[in-house]
């Protein structure tokens, strides 16, 4: 099936909470509060449950010990492998991002403290989407939030975060823990590509996906030792890239990098930059990655691993900008160049992951969140890792399936509003989807000069959208209460 009308079937997000809690009024808890922060993504708890005893019962439902992030995530794990059975073919984007929040006197019970102002903990996210070129966005296979047990105050909290996420031998260990979970839950039923950027860039690592034969495309961090085939002989990798000539160029968008939330050491090792589109060359070899010497815990693995290698780099970059540069080993075949800016391609869709991490931070407020322990952050975040994917589909939606029918996703009611509050926007009587979310992006603040919007705007106008939606159902309600006349 087309991933795009996977999506057209309905994003109801209490789908995505079919989990156990043990009760199932706890769990219609959860999906009722789910559905409340959906409708307003970015407004804080007391905003959106303006009623004090509502906000008590969410409150209690965080700190709940019952309630916990595995159980919350099982429901949109379940979700993601339906959607991704019906697909067939899919990437899985591998990485990990650090939730902080600022502190001065006083700490967070159970985060990990980064600096002297700053504590939080780590997720390693494992985002599937279509393999299809158009990056469908189809939810998340694994979630691991962790923190570095040097990093606590306090032995009771790692004790609590040994007895629900336990530690790992090595901090590396995460990238082959989402790579093996996602492959024991979706590998009977899809094609599995596995795309990493260069943190997992590691002999063990690729050795497994070999062994394995799953795929993968992993950007090189560093320049190893190779084998050449061809020749017969060892080489340093960009002196074996050189006896192959440049045979496609392209024009390639690469997304804009701040350092607003990155700790220290991304800013560092991924210095910020401008979004730009970039004019790149691109040649591909076969070679063969020899095991590093000095690794004597990895004498068990084969010395050699047969693998593809394509270079991708800029031509004539701006002044003052960082030429774009990119190594990347793969198992996907290169004797075509259509075969080599397919693997071009896949990589570039593990921005999208970048993108689900704004979503969850930026417009689902997850930053802001003035929650007091790992406890009520860890519970938080596992509501709204849905919400946010959410978004990204709706983003897709108006960018992919412009010329489909509206459906179910929105109501009679919230077009009828559309019509009248969305400015300089006409909705047909047979409304198309295209045309009912760029109204939505409207109320949310969109330009036509600006491009196709995008998911942050698409949030704004959705909430501003259930706002005068819950303010006409209020209305019909008075008046229904003063005239004795039905509801419209």
């Amino acid at each position: 099936m087309d991933s795009t009308q996977i999506l057209l079937q309905g994003l109801p997000i209490s789908n995505e909470f079919r989990c156990d809690l043990g009760d199932e009024r706890r769990t219609n808890r959860v999906k009722a509060v789910a559905e409340s922060l959906a409708e307003r993504p970015a407004e804080s708890l007391p905003e959106v449950f303006d009623n004090p005893s509502d906000l008590e019962a969410v409150y209690r439902l965080l700190r709940n010990r019952s309630v916990g992030f595995k159980e919350l995530t099982e429901g949109h794990l379940h979700a993601t492998v339906e959607r991704v059975d019906k697909v067939g073919r899919v990437c899985v984007l591998h990485d990990t991002t650090e939730f902080n929040w600022s502190h001065r006197d006083s700490l967070r019970w159970g985060l990990g403290k980064f600096s002297s102002r700053r504590q939080g903990f780590l997720a390693h996210v494992s985002l599937v989407v279509s393999a299809d070129g158009l990056r469908c966005p189809l939810g998340c296979s694994c979630v691991r939030p962790y923190v570095r047990p040097t990093d606590l105050a306090s032995e009771d909290e790692r004790e609590w975060w040994s007895e629900r996420h336990p530690y790992w031998d090595s901090e590396f260990d995460r990238w082959i823990e989402g790579v093996k979970t996602a492959q024991e839950t979706m590998g009977d039923v899809a094609q599995l590509i596995h795309i990493m950027d260069r943190e997992g860039d590691a002999y063990e690592l690729m050795h497994l996906l070999c062994s394995q034969k799953w795929s993968f495309v992993i950007r090189f961090g560093r320049l190893r030792c190779v084998y050449d085939p061809l020749r017969g002989e060892y080489s340093k990798l960009h002196r074996v890239l050189e006896n192959s000539p440049f045979v496609a160029e392209r024009t390639v968008v690469i997304s804009e990098r701040i350092n607003a939330g990155r700790d220290p050491y991304q800013r560092k090792a991924f210095p910020s930059r401008k979004g730009r589109e970039v004019r790149v060359s691109i040649r591909a070899c076969k070679l063969e990655i020899c095991r590093p010497k000095k690794r004597s815990d990895l004498a068990t693995l084969s010395k050699r691993i047969p693998v593809n290698v394509v270079e991708v780099v800029e031509l004539d970059p701006p002044n003052g900008e960082e030429p774009v540069h990119w190594l990347l080993v793969t198992t996907e075949p290169i004797n075509t160049v259509e075969e080599m800016l397919q693997v071009v391609d896949l990589y570039r869709s593990r921005w999208v992951i970048e993108e689900f991490f704004k979503a969850i931070k930026t417009g689902c407020g997850y930053r802001k969140r003035q929650l007091e322990s790992a406890q009520t952050l860890l519970t938080a975040l596992a509501i709204t890792l849905p919400i946010a994917w959410r978004l990204l589909a709706l983003r897709h939606l108006e960018r992919c399936a412009a010329d489909e029918p509206v459906g179910s996703v929105v109501s009679d009611i919230q077009l009828e509003i559309l019509r009248r509050c969305a400015k300089a926007c006409s909705i047909s009587e047979t409304p198309t989807l295209g045309e009912t979310l760029y109204a939505v992006a409207r109320l949310g603040g969109h330009l036509r000069s600006n491009g196709p919007p995008g998911w942050q705007v698409l949030g704004r106008g959705w909430m501003k959208l259930t706002l005068l939606e819950a303010g006409y159902r209020i209305a019909m309600k008075i008046q229904k209460e003063y005239t004795g006349l039905p509801n419209l």
